[in-house]
């Protein structure tokens, strides 16, 4: 099965952090990388199940243009 790829910004904010909890649960559904506030609460135990990127919303245009990736906001 294909996986679907997400991308979660503000994954240590309190909405971010709930979205990441479900995102977790379905791992075999989606590849996940989130951007985040460098923070001491994104060295969690289960990092090594996602990819984490620090940096800011320039970061993120930036990446999606490199990919010629289309971002759908959901």
């Amino acid at each position: 099965m294909h996986k679907k790829k997400i991308l979660l910004t503000g994954a240590s904010e309190s909405i971010g952090t709930q979205i990441l909890k479900e995102l977790l649960k379905r791992l075999d559904q989606y590849q996940l990388k989130i951007f985040a506030r460098k923070s001491k609460k994104n060295k969690k135990p289960f990092r090594s199940t996602y990819q984490v990127n620090v940096g800011g919303t320039e970061k993120i245009l930036h990446a999606a243009k490199i990919l010629n990736t289309e971002l759908k906001i959901i």
